[in-house]
């Protein structure tokens, strides 16, 4: 596997389906504030273009002693099961906590979800689930201050 050190901004990344340019998947990376960065699940994603956004991520945090991951899950689709297993791996390695923004319209990708997540126990305690970006920013406000508070 390549890493995004090693690759160009028009380079190709393989998705379920079709492809995405390692810049496009950067660019659905952001900082929303000092310690809270954002990131738009792909559709279709597979390891590889995940593992483009977490460089992103990890890229636009690392002047934080600690961040919260706002993943919004608007466009995501339903992720194959070794990309369940590395997205439970990255939500327990990178960030204090992940805020998931609940797809709106997709019942089915609510169910799936759901499902996943009620399976995660090893994580539960670091991903919370919300209703809007405004809750899920609010929320990860509020993680950092509990953190800072505790140190």
């Amino acid at each position: 596997m390549t890493t995004t050190a090693t690759r160009s901004p028009g380079d190709q990344v393989a998705l379920q389906r079709g492809t995405a340019s390692v810049q496009e998947l950067r660019d659905r990376c952001r900082l929303l504030e000092e310690g809270i960065v954002y990131f738009l699940e792909t559709p279709h994603g597979t390891i590889d273009a995940f593992n483009v956004e977490m460089d992103r991520l990890r890229e636009l945090a690392a002047g934080f002693d600690r961040f919260v991951v706002v993943v919004d899950l608007a466009q995501a689709s339903r992720p194959k099961p070794e990309l369940i297993e590395h997205i439970v791996k990255c939500i327990g390695s990178i960030g204090i906590h992940w805020c998931a923004i609940r797809p709106g319209s997709s019942s089915f990708m609510r169910s799936v979800i759901q499902f996943v997540v009620a399976r995660m126990t090893a994580i539960r305690s670091r991903l919370t689930m919300h209703e809007s970006l405004e809750e899920a920013h609010l929320a990860a406000r509020e993680i950092l201050a509990k953190a800072a508070r505790a140190q």
